[in-house]
């Protein structure tokens, strides 16, 4: 039972975050994996729908029938024997989307979101070009980890929470240790760094980012009754 507005709020997130998930022609081994949490997810978020009537979310009313629509995908996908994902699962996701004005915001929102989300990349390049006295295959070597994390970040951004967590563990750390190991040059063993810090960077970061993301999983699950 959905009583408080921040719980409703939380169990619409999520819905939301579920919905998206559907849009992007998963493969049935995916809805598989994740039945259990996208019926979860959808239940709650009819729920939520039906204990906020008129409340505002996004910036427009919450349309109560939209929790018909909500109710109904998760019985779809309950009843659903593994197979082909059905075409319509997504088009209903699409429309209980557009209800909450989801997709709207994305197509505003995104050129202004990656150029933001750029910035930090786009400095840490800049530091290791001056790190490594301009533009050369040192400094292009150096720069192979950031465009990685660049890479990994807006890929895990468009997927579900857990994968997004942890492509963000990732692309943070990398940055990190791309950056403070091109600006120590006090040690012997700079030049060294220069030359080993990529690949240092990648094997210190993956799997850091690949605990954040188990932790996010397990945290995801529904809980087992």
């Amino acid at each position: 039972m959905i009583i408080t507005a921040r719980e409703a709020a939380e169990a619409i997130s999520d819905g939301i975050n579920w919905l998206a998930f559907l849009t992007h022609s998963p493969t049935a081994a995916d809805v598989v994996s994740n039945r259990a949490a996208i019926q979860k997810a959808f239940t709650d978020m009819a729920a939520a729908i039906d204990a906020l009537p008129g409340r505002i979310w996004a910036s427009r009313p919450i349309d109560p029938g939209i929790s018909a629509d909500v109710r109904d995908l998760a019985a779809q996908i309950r009843e659903w024997t593994p197979g082909e994902v059905p075409d319509e699962w997504a088009a209903t996701a699409t429309r209980v989307l557009a209800a909450f004005g989801v997709e709207r915001a994305r197509k505003e929102l995104g050129t202004k979101r990656m150029v933001l989300i750029s910035v930090p990349f786009a400095l840490v390049i800049a530091v290791v070009i001056r790190a490594c006295h301009g533009f050369n295959g040192l400094a292009i070597w150096n720069s192979l980890p950031v465009i990685l994390a660049w890479i990994v970040l807006l890929a895990g951004l468009r997927s579900r929470r857990p994968i997004a967590i942890g492509a963000a563990t990732y692309a943070i750390l990398s940055l990190a240790f791309t950056a403070s190991g091109v600006t120590d040059t006090s040690t012997s063993t700079a030049a060294l760094g220069l030359l080993f810090g990529p690949v240092a960077t990648v094997v210190l970061a993956a799997p850091l980012a690949f605990l954040a993301w188990t932790i996010a999983d397990r945290l995801n699950e529904p809980p087992r009754s």
